[in-house]
């Protein structure tokens, strides 16, 4: 079995997956699929939860280079699609772990509940 598969395609994001391709078309192609990609790691029952995929499994996952994944990530987040938030450090100063966390428009389009209430920042 293949590393480079996407995660267990979820049937009950077909329609939002549908959504977002059809309704964002202010960002590039590449940055869309990553869109589709964070969407499909998503809890479907609050969108404001946070996803954390990694740059590397994005990588493998589109087969395109970590520097094109960057520019789309960046994309999303000036584009408001999508917040990035960097975490604790590790002992030498980097960052452990990037929360990625789809917005509220993102929720809108694909039609799925977005409660950042109901969630543990």
């Amino acid at each position: 079995m293949s590393k480079n598969l996407r995660p267990r395609f979820n049937p009950m994001m077909a329609g939002p997956i549908c959504s977002i391709v059809l309704q964002v078309n202010d960002v590039s192609y590449k940055a869309r699929e990553v869109l589709i990609d964070i969407l499909s790691c998503a809890k479907t029952y609050n969108l404001a939860l946070p996803v954390f995929p990694r740059v590397v499994t994005l990588q493998k996952w589109l087969g395109c280079s970590e520097s094109t994944i960057r520019r789309a990530l960046r994309e999303l987040v000036e584009a408001d699609y999508i917040i990035r938030e960097p975490q604790e450090r590790k002992t030498h100063g980097r960052l452990a772990t990037v929360r990625t966390v789809l917005t509220h428009r993102v929720a809108a389009i694909a039609g799925l509940p977005y409660d950042p209430k109901g969630c543990y920042r």
